[in-house]
């Protein structure tokens, strides 16, 4: 199944998030991306107002729950096959 395409007043907000995506510590499982990045890259992006930092880093925190949420009900998913197998 294909991810839909995010709303075109939230691409700039997506694109973040999946230039953030490649920052995030890998171990035993992926993390959450470091709250560090989110920081850099706002300060790259010239996104300075507390507002709009706060507004960035929500949204970009929310979708990154959701993509650990998904990650781990796919972990999940592949170990419960394994296991029968």
């Amino acid at each position: 199944m294909e991810a839909p395409e995010p709303p075109e007043e939230r691409l700039s907000i997506w694109e973040a998030f999946t230039i953030l995506s490649d920052s995030r510590q890998m171990g035993m499982t992926q993390g959450p991306i470091p709250l560090t990045e989110i920081e850099s890259y706002l300060r790259m992006m010239g996104i300075r107002s507390k507002d709009e930092c706060w507004q960035w880093l929500h949204l970009i925190r929310e979708l990154d729950r959701e993509y650990m949420q998904y990650q781990s009900e796919q972990e999940k998913t592949s170990d419960d096959t394994r296991t029968r197998h």
